[in-house]
């Protein structure tokens, strides 16, 4: 017996909806001893995507069943999950090889603002983990003299602050900064803004357009930022 299962996609009001689709085929049948095997077959396409668009890793489909006995009837529930990767970021995007997909925003906002922006494309504040990746994005920011509304025009916010607990920097999924393995800070700084370390200050840190070096800015400052979305 073959049991299609059909995962549509909720249609969002967008400008240009992208369509995705998936079925999942399950057969069921009972061997020579009694024991009951399954089958799945997963077909999985990405329609009007460029291969930038498309999922970041594989689709995993995990299959249990259980079977009861009862007076001589046997039932068997099968169930089968699939998990499917994020879609890759959209517009804008741009693929450094090996390393991943990032945007530059242009429309400044505040740091919190910018992480709420980065996670609905997908994506998240990006998190520089080696001399390569801060080249990159330096590089980047070099096309981009200026963002609207900025406080700022040389520096950008990326996915590390220190809001809860003045002096230890962390990134947006609260790993400890020196886990990224990358912690070059311009000269005299993480200073919070001069302010002693009891007062909240300079807690969301930067990216310096000019070598790629981190600073510690006000959380309230719009700035220019940067998403990412890892390969």
């Amino acid at each position: 017996m073959v049991a299609p299962l059909v995962a549509s996609d909720v249609i969002s009001q967008c400008a240009a909806p992208q369509s995705n689709s998936m079925k999942l085929y399950m057969t069921t049948r009972k061997n020579e001893t009694g024991y009951t095997l399954a089958q799945v077959r997963l077909q999985h396409s990405s329609l009007n995507r460029t291969p930038e668009e498309r999922e970041t890793g594989t689709w995993i489909v995990d299959v249990s069943h259980d079977t009861e006995s009862c007076e001589g009837i046997d039932t068997v529930t099968m169930m089968a999950t699939v998990t499917g990767p994020p879609l890759r970021a959209g517009p804008g995007y741009e693929m450094v090889p090996g390393i991943g997909y990032y945007k530059f925003h242009t429309q400044a906002q505040l740091w919190e603002d910018a992480r709420r922006t980065c996670a609905r494309e997908g994506a998240h504040l990006a998190i520089i983990n080696n001399e390569v990746e801060a080249k990159a994005l330096q590089q980047i920011f070099a096309r981009y003299p200026s963002a609207v509304g900025a406080n700022n025009n040389d520096y950008a916010f990326i996915g590390v602050n220190d809001i809860n607990v003045e002096g230890q920097y962390v990134t947006i999924f609260g790993q400890d900064m020196k886990s990224t393995g990358f912690s070059r800070w311009m000269s005299g700084k993480p200073n919070n803004g001069g302010n002693p370390k009891t007062v909240p200050g300079h807690d969301c840190v930067t990216v310096y357009r000019t070598d790629g070096s981190m600073n510690d800015l006000p959380c309230t400052w719009k700035l220019g930022f940067f998403c990412e979305q890892e390969l």
